[in-house]
């Protein structure tokens, strides 16, 4: 037992002590049944950390200090001798939180001026390869970076679809600036709602631009500059060989962050407890994890561009296609049978269907090339096929390196025009080279499994689908305002299954929101009620709420 502590008003300050203190949250919550007499610094210490917890398991801070007075005897005989000691304790954990929010904008920030430097570092290389008489690659550079800014702009469509036209020029000028990801980070970062119209909140469309740069920029990118890298051989210029780094860093970084922060998301971990929050709250367990989630990006992007280069040197681009198509293609093909084929973004109609395939295939070639954990959700590619494609990463490498034959040598007379068309590396050396990522690949993976929460590994091998994980959100979730999180999910993928069951709970429900007004039934909520699920008078009453609306938010427009 330690001293005792004399004085309520010791007590409080070494609490707030310990809490600006405390650097790592406990696993489990502390528990501690000392009276108020009896406390001792090392209970205050058990304390802290409880308080701390009570922050992961809350929504808020106020719930959070609640909750947390309610678990101690000696907090609730603070709380009812002294009023203000509540509101202090809700300042104190205010700052903590916005101490932890500004790292984690920080990092944000981060990786938008990675992508951007990115960029820079490819346009640098176009320029290069034209120096080099390397002109192939240099206008494959370059359909890659407009095939990216063409994509975004087909997304921020999309996305700005139902807004003014004043509107939707100014969000294609961020694209066409090249400042879309500082854009994006800006609006996550400063918790921007989700509008009337927008089929994604900020953080779903910060996801799908970082997606879309992944399959379109980086990826091809990194492919391109190894190639260029193991032709060049000795020649290759210092330039080549920091952006082929360059790419590696940035794209591995973009992969770890997307996945760290939907996890560490607490609107996340509450709508979907059993997949978000894998994370351990240590500090040396986020060390090790987000090391893991790095290096499992980086060894995958590694094994798969060097294969991909040994491919194209073994059988030409058709090589490439076929192989890689035929992993698409089946991808495709289980998803279909398994009547999974619909994104969950919704968008009906042709459009739907043109955005379903579309999404489907980008998000398994990110999956594929960078291991994007996050898209192990069942709305994604899954659990079981993220593992595969790992798998299949590790197969498709080794076999590649196996049947390469080399057809030059590492000769200096070599190097020049005519040695470009074969790559300078002997067998010997990219075996190596192979093998050492795969290990590493497999490793890091490893390395994941071990040193995440354990009740969240079987996510990683799950086989359920994006429709049952859809119903199982509605049909799991205590609380009205998580049950509506259905109602923002494509129709095809819980309308027959639940339906009716969604039905009858609006048709319970609707009229006591109309009344209540809660804080969480905003207009953009009502924008999502499908009219064939309410009845005829509702309906009217929601439409008239819906014109209201619009016409003051066009009216703000046209005054701003």
């Amino acid at each position: 037992m330690g001293e005792l502590i004399a004085g309520d008003t010791n007590v409080t300050l070494l609490l707030f002590k310990l809490l600006g203190q405390h650097r790592e949250t406990p696993e489990n919550f502390p528990s501690n049944s000392v009276p108020l007499s009896d406390l001792t610094r090392r209970d205050l210490h058990l304390m802290a950390g409880g308080m701390l917890v009570a922050l992961r398991l809350k929504d808020d801070e106020e719930d959070a200090t609640d909750w947390f007075i309610e678990q101690y005897p000696a907090m609730s005989e603070l709380a009812d001798a002294y009023p203000e000691f509540r509101e202090a304790i809700i300042t104190i954990t205010k700052r903590i939180v916005s101490e932890r929010m500004h790292w984690a904008k920080l990092k944000l920030f981060v990786a938008a001026g990675l992508s951007m430097c990115d960029m820079a570092t490819d346009i640098s290389m176009v320029f290069e390869f034209f120096r080099k008489n390397q002109d192939n690659y240099a206008w494959a550079t370059l359909g890659s970076l407009f095939l990216n800014i063409g994509l975004q702009m087909l997304l921020t469509f999309f996305q700005n679809r139902g807004k003014r036209i004043r509107r939707q020029l100014r969000e294609q000028l961020y694209v066409l600036s090249l400042v879309k990801p500082g854009v994006d980070a800006w609006r996550v970062a400063s918790d921007s709602v989700h509008e009337t119209g927008h089929m994604m909140n900020a953080r779903t469309e910060l996801t799908a631009t970082k997606t879309v740069e992944l399959v379109t920029e980086s990826i091809p990118g990194t492919v391109l500059q190894l190639a260029a890298i193991a032709k060049s051989g000795r020649s290759t210029s210092l330039n080549a060989a920091f952006s082929f780094i360059f790419c590696i860093f940035t794209a591995s970084f973009t992969s770890s962050t997307m996945s760290w922060d939907w996890d560490q998301n607490k609107v996340n971990q509450s709508q979907r407890p059993d997949f978000y929050g894998f994370i351990p709250d240590g500090v040396r367990g986020k060390v090790a994890v987000f090391a893991a989630l790095y290096l499992v990006s980086a060894f995958n992007l590694l094994t798969r561009s060097i294969a991909c280069v040994l491919l194209y040197e073994w059988g030409g681009f058709q090589h490439i296609a076929v192989v890689l198509g035929w992993e698409i293609a089946l991808y495709l093909a289980v998803k279909a049978a398994r009547r999974d084929l619909w994104y969950w973004v919704p968008i009906e109609g042709a459009s739907g269907v043109f955005a379903s395939f579309m999404i489907r295939v980008i998000i398994k070639v990110v999956t594929d090339w960078t291991a994007v954990v996050q898209f192990r959700h069942p709305n994604e590619v899954g659990g079981v096929y993220f593992t595969l494609s790992l798998g299949i990463t590790v197969a498709l490498g080794i076999a590649a390196a196996k049947g390469f034959e080399p057809s030059g040598t590492v000769d200096d007379a070599m190097v020049g025009a005519e040695g470009l068309d074969t790559i300078k590396w002997e067998k010997d050396t990219i075996m190596w080279i192979m093998k050492s990522s795969c290990i590493g690949l497999v490793l890091s993976y490893t390395g994941l499994l071990f040193s995440m929460k354990r009740e969240y590994v079987w996510t990683f091998f799950s086989t359920k689908t994006s429709n049952e994980a859809s119903c199982e959100l509605f049909t799991k979730s205590q609380s009205d305002d998580l049950k509506f999180f259905i109602l923002g999910i494509n129709h095809h993928k819980w309308y027959a299954k639940c339906g009716e069951d969604v039905r009858a709970w609006l048709a319970d429900r609707l009229p006591v929101w109309m009344e209540e007004q809660p804080e969480w039934f905003t207009t953009q909520k009502m924008s999502l009620i499908p009219d064939d699920m309410v009845e005829p008078e509702m309906l009217i009453r929601l439409r008239t709420i819906r014109g209201l609306e619009l016409k003051r938010r066009q009216s703000i427009q046209e005054n701003a």
